[in-house]
């Protein structure tokens, strides 16, 4: 094994340990502001939110293969999210077994509340590392981020 692929085998390590963590962190925060957001939503809610709101007018099919269900699960989680008025459900007028799904003004509005109680919080755990560590977070991050987005477009 060379050097490079030393390397980069100890970075997917460092991935795959990571991803976990963090997940586990964005539940235990999602939960713990429930009653300050205008709806509670589960984790698999709020990723749709995030999901529609890379991809407007995505697929129930879509959906699912993202969030890894079935497609019967990702329509009875649709179905609450309309419910809710977060998001709108209409047949694609191209194919009627198809339908489309996007965010509905209050859905964008209630992803960004989440979003910006998730990032703050994020910022007061990352305000004790040095400055030096935090460009190297996001740096990597970034690298990482672009890495991943060219395997999957």
């Amino acid at each position: 094994m060379n050097k490079q692929t030393k390397i980069s085998s100890q970075c997917a390590a460092t991935v795959i340990e990571s991803i976990p963590v963090i997940t586990q962190f964005f539940r235990v925060e999602m939960r713990r502001h429930t009653e300050s957001l205008p709806e509670s939503l589960s984790v698999p809610q709020f990723r749709t939110l995030g999901f529609l709101y890379r991809y407007p007018g995505a697929s129930l099919s879509q959906l699912a293969e993202y969030l890894e269900v079935t497609k019967a699960t990702a329509s009875n989680l649709t179905d609450r999210l309309v419910q809710k008025e977060l998001i709108t459900r209409t047949e694609n007028p191209k194919s009627r077994r198809q339908i489309n799904l996007k965010l509905t003004q209050a859905g964008e509005y209630h992803l960004e509340q989440i979003k910006t109680l998730i990032s703050t919080k994020i910022s007061t755990i990352l305000d004790d590392l040095p400055q030096e560590q935090l460009q190297c977070v996001i740096d990597g991050l970034t690298v990482l981020s672009n890495a991943f987005a060219r395997v999957i477009d």
